[in-house]
């Protein structure tokens, strides 16, 4: 044990060695020393103390190597992501003639067309996918580089971040459009609904719509808390078991 003990302090000073667990690897392992020495009786302790040791460094290497191998084939996923989306704004117009032409459509004014006309949920779904991306990026920043416990059980949420993204960025312009946002945003400007449709066309109302496709792609709770709202608000709230009984009670008074 004291062996092995020996052998552990020098590998966690050099797997360790710039990782905030070095300290408690140490002291687990100097704990275990004094056990085998004065307590030769809770050999059992020591031992635990050891095998805890031992998967700490195990974990180390595993997310070290993690890192490496699943870390950079993510991080080029995203940035494909990230370039298919950008290239989606960038060709907007283009992709929105060829597909008009492929499908025999006829727009009024095609020198202007863009997918948004085509498909209305289009940029909301696009900046939604690339808050998914960001999301994306930015947890394997903190999880490979700063916290530096990147685990490949959780390469699936990597993959479908952006997927999600997209998804979420439709909802969001399907909840706007119904006016669950919109309306009170527009509350304190609009006095008619003639006025709400005008400031709807507004730059900076689309820019808001936008950002909020954004931040639902980053922060999908963002949408899932949002759509919850929805709910509460269309759905009438249960009664409470005091107020059934007190419905109860009024109904055999009367």
């Amino acid at each position: 044990m004291l062996n092995e003990i020996d052998s552990l302090v020098v590998e966690a000073a050099r797997i360790l060695s710039v990782d905030k667990g070095l300290d408690e690897a140490l002291t687990l392992l100097r704990e275990a020393r004094d056990i085998s020495i004065e307590r030769p009786r809770q050999f059992d302790q020591a031992e635990y103390r050891v095998a805890k040791v031992r998967a700490m460094l195990e974990r180390k290497q595993n997310i070290s190597r993690w890192s490496l191998i699943y870390g950079y084939p993510v991080l080029i996923y995203e940035v494909v992501w990230f370039l298919l989306l950008l290239a989606s704004f960038l060709f907007d117009h283009s992709l929105a003639v060829s597909i008009a032409n492929v499908t025999g459509t006829t727009f009024s004014d095609m020198a202007s067309l863009s997918m948004e006309h085509i498909f209305p949920l289009w940029n909301t779904m696009a900046w939604g996918g690339i808050g998914g991306v960001v999301g994306s990026l930015y947890s394997l920043y903190w999880h490979a580089a700063v916290e530096q416990d990147f685990d490949r059980q959780y390469l699936m949420w990597y993959i479908v971040q952006p997927i999600m993204g997209v998804i979420l960025g439709g909802i969001v312009y399907l909840i706007i459009a119904s006016g669950f946002i919109s309306i009170q945003v527009l509350a304190a400007q609009a006095t008619d609904v003639s006025q709400a449709a005008q400031a709807m066309a507004n730059p900076a109302i689309k820019a808001f719509h936008s950002v909020v496709a954004i931040v639902a792609g980053f922060r999908q709770r963002f949408v899932y808390e949002m759509l919850d709202r929805l709910v509460q608000a269309l759905t009438p709230k249960p009664k409470t078991k005091a107020e059934r009984e007190a419905e109860k009670a009024k109904g055999e008074g009367s």
